[in-house]
Order: C-alpha cells, then structure tokens, then sequence
C-alpha cells in the first residue's frame, strides 16, 4: 500500500533544481500555462504603448507640473522608442546569459519600478526617465517573448500563440485607451505596474525553455521541463523530441561554423 502511495506521489510531481511542478492530464494545459504567462510580456507592451494617448492629455489637462509645452508633449510620448532601441542587444545578450525565462523576471522589476516612478512623478523629467525605463522592458519583452513560445509550445499550436501574442500586445492599447477615459494618468501608471506583477508571478510558476537548457548543457533539467510541458512521463516520447531538438540545435551551429568560416 505504501509503494503505491509512494508511486502515485511520483506520477503527480516532477522535482527539478527549478522547483516542484505539478503533473497535468491534459497535455497542452501546460504549455498554454507557460505560452499564456510569456504572452502577457505583450500585454505590458501594449500599456507602455497606450499610456501616451490618454495620459498626457490628462496631465496637460489637470495642469500638475504647469501647461505642457509641445516639446514636453512630444518628448513624453517618444523618449519610450529610445529605451526600445537599446533593448533589443541587452535582451538578446540575457537570454542567452541567463536564459528565457529569468530574463522576463529580471525585466518585471525595472517594468514595475518605472511604472511607479511615473506615478510618483513630481516633474517632467522624472516622467521622461520613468517613460524610458519602461520603454526599454516594454521592447525588451517582445524580443524574449516569442522565443519562450516558440520554445515551449509544440508546433501544432505555435502559430495560434504567436497570434495570442499579437492579440495581447493590442489588448495592453485598448485597456489603456479604455480606462483613460476614467482614471487620471496617475492611476492609469499604477494600473499598468500591476501588469508585470502579473508577469513576474505567473512566470515563477512555469520552467525554463528545454531547448535553452540542452543549448547548456542541462540535459537532466531540460528533461524535467520537457515532461512538465507536455503533460507526460513517457520517456521514450520525451527521448525522441528531446533529440529532434538537439539534432536541430547542432545543424544550426554547423552552418553558424560554416558562415563564420567562409567570412
């Protein structure tokens, strides 16, 4: 009785150096678990992208730092592209150093913090530095974002979630747009760090992309996290994609070998 209690405990939890993830009966419960929380990084886009709309009409309107100049307003609503610009090769760098999914948790921090910022702003030109430290992780997300599901997803649905991804960057635009119309642009700025605080959350609750920990060398926790995504202690099924992955992993690094070679 104690071995089948023991053996059922087995077949409901994975433990992996990452933590202890439950088991689904369901095989893509999982990985839309883990696509869904990655997606949400467009959603933080979308409000970084939407704040401008409403929210400097209003700060011009309640006239908290003065009347806006029409360089103050076009700086606000631009300097957001500046942070963009240098996302792209600071993300590209952490995804590889750190991997997929700890640099969407290191990004929900400067995301959260400059939300607060701005709405703590007590002049323009902390609202400036807020607008770029957001722009910056707001960027960065959708350069991570859609490798973590392309990684995580099985090829059947990859398609269909990097439409969710896209749906969710405008969803981010529309709640902006909406809820502008009720609140003032200092709530609209603490609404929106809540979003990341969503993000930070959900991804804490799913591992790591296999294909980044077999790119190390982690052979034992990118089977961990290949069993949770698919919802399956199927070793032999587990074995085959775990090897279609390193077999296509090895082609890429050849032909990177064979660019660099002939450059």
């Amino acid at each position: 009785m104690l071995e089948e209690d023991n053996s059922s405990q087995c077949e409901i939890n994975i433990d992996t150096q990452y933590g202890t993830f439950p088991h689904s009966e369901v095989n893509r419960r999982n990985q839309i678990l883990a696509a869904l929380s990655a997606a949400v990084g467009a959603l933080i886009t979308g409000t970084m992208l939407g704040w401008s709309s409403p929210g400097i009409p209003n700060l011009n309107e309640r006239q908290d730092f003065g009347v806006l100049t029409n360089q103050e307003k076009s700086w606000i609503g631009s300097i957001a592209t500046l942070g963009a610009v240098l996302s792209g090769f600071v993300a590209g760098f952490c995804i590889e150093k750190f991997g997929r999914k700890y640099t969407m948790l290191l990004l929900s921090v400067p995301s959260v913090l400059g939300w607060l910022l701005m709405a703590c702003s007590q002049n323009v030109p902390m609202i400036l530095v807020a607008r770029f430290i957001t722009g910056f992780a707001a960027a960065s997300f959708l350069v991570v974002g859609p490798v973590y599901i392309t990684e995580v997803v099985e090829s059947e649905i990859r398609g269909i979630w990097g439409t969710v991804f896209n749906f969710m960057l405008c969803i981010g635009i529309l709640l902006m747009y909406v809820l502008g119309t009720f609140v003032s642009w200092i709530w609209l700025s603490i609404i929106s760090a809540v979003v990341p605080v969503i993000m930070f959350i959900s991804m804490s609750m799913v591992p790591e992309s296999p294909r980044y920990l077999l790119s190390k060398g982690k052979l034992e926790p990118a089977t961990a996290s290949l069993k949770w995504l698919r919802g399956t202690f199927d070793e032999a099924e587990i074995e085959t994609e775990l090897k279609l992955v390193s077999g296509i992993m090895e082609i890429i690094l050849i032909v990177i070998i064979s660019i660099v070679t002939i450059t």
